[in-house]
């Protein structure tokens, strides 16, 4: 008869470096502190994301044609700064302007 550990694992459990930080414990996981480690390791993508892509993002997009309507990325764009719905950008073309509401 086959050990239970073979068929579910594949190996037994070998040593492992101890200093290897990963938010799911390891080789091994059974990380008591799993979720908090996982909280941990989101939150520094978000802010990565806000802090380093979306700046980057915002300084190089680039719109050609002008939108049908107001898109939100057009309120931090570059291109739009100066002028948020692209109306002097766009002259002579058809660019969407919101109507203001009574």
């Amino acid at each position: 008869m086959r050990s239970t550990l073979a068929l579910n694992a594949g190996t037994k459990r070998y040593p492992f470096p101890r200093r290897v930080w990963s938010p799911f414990g390891g080789w091994w996981g059974g990380n008591k502190n799993w979720k908090r480690n996982t909280a941990i390791v989101g939150a520094g993508y978000v802010g990565l994301m806000f802090f380093v892509v979306m700046p980057y993002s915002f300084a190089h997009e680039w719109r050609y044609v002008p939108p049908s309507r107001p898109i939100p990325s057009m309120l931090f764009a570059k291109q739009y700064k100066d002028d948020p719905y692209g109306e002097k950008m766009f002259e002579g073309q058809e660019a969407y302007v919101p109507r203001k509401h009574h």
